[in-house]
């Protein structure tokens, strides 16, 4: 008797382990958020296209989506109003991320932006202005939509 409750104990244990393993992985392909903080008010960002990549055993799990354009998404967002020359501060829930930042116009990209620490200075001009924020880290990567108000 005492040799079966080593065994079923052994097995127990060891599904707990599988199944907190299998946890760990699932938690890799969920979709980090982006977010803009502007004057310390901290916004989410839209999610655009996306690629995730996992491990699974020796195996890679590949996830991709594809999406409207920026200039699209940016049809279905209020603008965030910020002042001429304010600092835009961009974030992932991946601290390890490599962030870019690109201008768009009405209907294609327009220019990369140069970030400083994840971070630009909003246009002087008033208008509003579509940015990409593209977040990319190991093999993965995830675009971000987010339109600005300059007043």
């Amino acid at each position: 008797m005492k040799h079966f409750s080593i065994l079923v104990c052994s097995f127990i244990i060891y599904i707990s382990g599988c199944s907190l393993q299998g946890n760990a992985t699932d938690e890799e392909l969920k979709i980090p958020n982006g977010y803009i903080i502007i004057d310390h008010h901290k916004a989410k960002l839209q999610t655009g296209g996306f690629h995730l990549e996992r491990k699974v055993g020796l195996e890679t799990e590949v996830v991709t989506t594809d999406s409207a354009s920026p200039n699209q998404i940016a049809e279905t967002l209020e603008p965030i109003k910020v002042a001429p020359n304010s600092t835009l501060a961009f974030k992932t829930d991946i601290k390890e991320s490599n962030i870019t930042a690109i201008q768009w116009n009405d209907k294609e990209p327009e220019k990369e932006v140069k970030l400083e620490d994840n971070e630009f200075i909003a246009p002087v001009e008033q208008g509003e202005y579509i940015y990409e924020i593209i977040s990319r880290w190991n093999n993965n990567e995830v675009s971000y939509t987010i339109v600005v108000k300059v007043e």
